[in-house]
């Protein structure tokens, strides 16, 4: 039986409601007899309840976590898990730093969910990057030496000063639409390289809650799908 561990920072929010939404999944499935799931916290209160809005998040998906007890995540739990699912890239860190050698099977719900587009963005983000950089010395050595001449131009000739920095700010808008394309691209890529993180709702109104429990379960229809076929 495979087993998977989810991990937050207290586990009274997040993989809480990840542990118990992934629960019902496997249940529906009919695959308990394959997958198990658990949850811990790194800075977990042992013995503490779920949050009354991550309860009352679940609940309304037909979920009782009212049972649930958080506890702290050891080492052993990690070693024991064949996969380790984190809600933000920092928790990963800290998950590895506790068992190095569990890199292979640690990641954070959304990058686990959707490896092969995370792979995708980083692929294009070392393209996109990689064009911007030859745009940027084509450009540069096509037409540094003028813009060289104007800024020594500007220091020479103070009278012409204005006229000079005109046409110095006209080469860099020059440059920038000239690189627009690619630099629209290298944001839009960083974006979705960032955007790896389950945010806390901790302390947050009830809709904050039910928008995480909302998010965890279209991710972990992807994994458990993912997962129990590997």
């Amino acid at each position: 039986m495979k087993k998977i561990l989810f991990v937050c920072t207290g586990n009274t929010c997040r993989s809480s409601m990840a542990q118990a939404i992934a629960q019902k999944i496997i249940s529906e499935k009919n695959i308990s007899d394959k997958l198990q799931v658990a949850s811990a916290g790194m800075a977990a209160v042992p013995g503490m309840k779920a949050a009354d809005n991550a309860i009352r998040a679940v609940n309304e998906r037909g979920i009782d976590l009212n049972e649930h007890r958080a506890q702290q995540l050891t080492e052993e739990m990690i070693k024991e898990a064949d996969l380790v699912l984190t809600m933000t890239r920092n928790h990963k860190q800290q998950v590895l730093s506790m068992v190095p050698e569990a890199q292979d099977k640690v990641f954070t719900v959304k990058e686990y969910a959707s490896e092969s587009d995370v792979d995708g963005s980083n692929s294009e983000l070392t393209a996109v990057a990689a064009r911007l950089e030859e745009k940027e010395r084509e450009f540069f050595s096509k037409r540094g030496q003028e813009l060289e001449a104007l800024y020594q131009k500007r220091d020479e000739l103070e009278k012409k000063l204005k006229e000079i920095e005109t046409k110095i700010q006209d080469w860099h808008l020059q440059f920038y639409d000239y690189t627009k394309e690619e630099r629209t691209q290298l944001k839009k890529a960083e974006r979705k390289i960032m955007d790896l993180d389950i945010q806390d709702p901790y302390g947050q109104p009830l809709e904050s809650y039910k928008a995480c429990a909302e998010e965890l379960e279209g991710l972990l229809e992807k994994i458990i799908e993912k997962f129990s076929n590997e």
